[in-house]
């Protein structure tokens, strides 16, 4: 089940606020964040999870943004959980 985050206040580790200050608006991970999010939503994956059964889900939006860098460099899937643990670009 997906429900959407009601939350609307940013925390002081919210990424857009970590990447600008951090990489600049020219860097690849900023401009990649800046794209995707104009075309993927989590709104776009709400028909693929049930309505009304189940635990919430994390951020589709987020998974897919992952599974888009995993290809882009070639990552393992445990490789791409130590770049989302570790690695602040991811």
């Amino acid at each position: 089940m997906y429900r959407p985050s009601k939350e609307e206040q940013l925390s002081f580790y919210h990424p857009d606020l970590i990447l600008s200050r951090m990489f600049g608006e020219d860097n690849f991970y900023h401009l990649f964040r800046e794209k995707c999010d104009l075309f993927i939503k989590d709104v776009d994956f709400t028909p693929l999870y049930c309505p009304d059964n189940g635990r919430p889900a994390a951020s589709p939006a987020i998974l897919f943004k992952a599974l888009i860098l995993q290809r882009l460099f070639d990552l393992s899937d445990r490789k791409l959980e130590e770049a989302c643990r570790y690695d602040l670009r991811f």
